[in-house]
Order: C-alpha cells, then structure tokens, then sequence
C-alpha cells in the first residue's frame, strides 16, 4: 500500500500538539493513494466530530476489499470549501451500519467521484441522517458497477440548497430493498444532470414513507436501455413541487412496477 497523505485538521487535532498551539495552515491538501489493498475495520460506540476546512484531498483506490461494521455510531462532519477528487477502480466494499445516527453539513463543496467495476454491498439497520449541502456540485460517473444496498428502519432529513449534481451511470446494476423507510428531503435551486446507459435497478419497498418538497428545480435526465423492476408495498409519499422545469429522453426503457398499499399526494 503506498500512502502519501498529511493531516487533515480536526478539533484540537493531535497534531497540533498537546495544547494545539501550532496552528496548521488552514489551506490544506491531501494525497492517498491505495493499492491491492484488503482493510477490516469494526467501529463499536463511536462519537466521531470531523470538521474540513478548506481541504483539497486526492484518494485513488484499485483493487481494494474493505470490510466496515459500525454499531452505535454518532458521527457530526463539517465540510467547508472541500474539493475532493476520488477513484476507484475493481473496489469491493462491504459495509454494515447498525443503530448509526450522521449529522452532516456541507459548504462550497466540490466532489469529482469516478467508480469502475466497483461493487459495494451496504446494510443499513436503525439509521438516522440529517443532511444540509450549501453550493454543493458533484460530478460522478459510474462504470460496470454492481451496487446492493439494504435499509431497514432509515430515517434522512436532507436539505439541499443550490446543489449541482452531475452523474453519469454505464452498466450499472441496483438492488436495493427499504424496509421501514422514512426520508425528508428539501430542494432549493437544485439543478440534476444524468445520463443512465445500461442501467438495470431492482428496488423492493417495505412500508415506506418519503416527503419531499421541491423549489427551482431543473432536471435534465437522458436514459438509454434501462430496465426497472420495482415492487411497493405500503408506500406513501407526500410531494410539492414548485418551479419544476424537466427534460427527459427516454430511449429503450422497461419498467416493470407491482403497487400494493400505495398512497401518492402530490401539489404541483
């Protein structure tokens, strides 16, 4: 594994010293590069406080297997004028989330997210978010990426506010299975950009619940060869929308969708 990287600065970091007298440079960068690399990592009754200022960090990673079980996790970060460019390649992360509660605001953020032939397993069991981005852009591209994810029990709040997101998916397959399920989301002057080749979901949902309250958005979405199996069983979902401008192109779609239990208010 070659390492090459600094220390990001953290609330009375260890770094600073004991009483944190030396002040590190608020202007920050940090390299991590990471090869055939195989990590365990088991996080019992964690508070972890993380603030990012001004912090431009380079993380590529092939060929790596990480294995990531979190129980009784409180995590608070603060990412302030944070640019971060991330790649990973052949990656295969398996992660368990149990009784994790994330408090996360992001500021001036950009993320530029590149994934090859990267499989992810996530289970997420007991789960609370609170989400706030402010002048956030992401740019992510996926190719030949297997994602299963399973969520149970899940509580997001998100908030976003002049976010930018564009995302490009090639050969991407989806399971994902919500249980219990409940998300707030809040857009403010949101712009989306996608485009979706090959693109293959499966989505059970199990006694969901999503509000979702739009403003100025503007989405622009291209989809080609994209099949969609989805099955809801008691699902409500309450939405406004406000200021909604929509392009879509659709090319070769298959959907394929069973509703039972299901309720939908919608104000437009």
């Amino acid at each position: 594994m070659a390492v090459e990287s600094i220390c990001v600065r953290h609330h009375h970091d260890a770094c600073d010293g004991q009483n944190g007298s030396n002040d590190l440079d608020k202007r920050q960068k940090a390299y991590t590069r990471n090869y055939n690399v195989t990590a365990y990592t088991q996080n019992y009754n964690v508070t972890a406080y993380t603030w990012n200022y001004n912090v431009t960090a380079y993380t590529w990673d092939y060929k790596v297997t990480a294995y990531t079980r979190n129980y009784n996790i409180t995590a608070y970060t603060w990412n302030y004028n944070v640019t971060a460019y991330t790649r990973n390649c052949n990656v295969t992360a398996y992660t368990r989330n149990c009784n994790v509660t994330a408090y996360t605001r992001n500021y001036n953020v950009t993320a530029y997210t590149q994934n090859y032939n990267a499989t992810t397993y996530t289970s997420n069991y007991n789960i609370t978010t609170y989400k706030r981005n402010y002048n956030v852009t992401a740019h992510t591209r996926n190719y030949n990426v297997t994602a299963h994810t399973q969520n149970y029990n899940v509580t997001g709040h998100t908030q976003n506010y002049n976010v930018t997101v564009y995302t490009r998916n090639y050969y991407v397959t989806a399971y994902t299975q919500n249980c219990n399920f409940t998300a707030y989301t809040w857009n403010y002057n949101v712009t989306a950009y996608t485009q979706n080749y090959n693109v293959t979901t499966y989505t059970p949902n199990y006694n969901v619940t999503a509000y979702t309250q739009n403003y100025n958005v503007t989405t622009y979405t291209s989809n080609y060869n994209i099949t969609t199996y989805k099955r809801n069983y008691n699902v409500t979902a309450h939405t406004r929308n406000y200021n909604i401008t929509a392009y879509t192109r659709n090319y070769n779609i298959t959907a394929y969708t069973r509703n039972y239990n299901v309720t939908a208010c919608t104000w437009n």
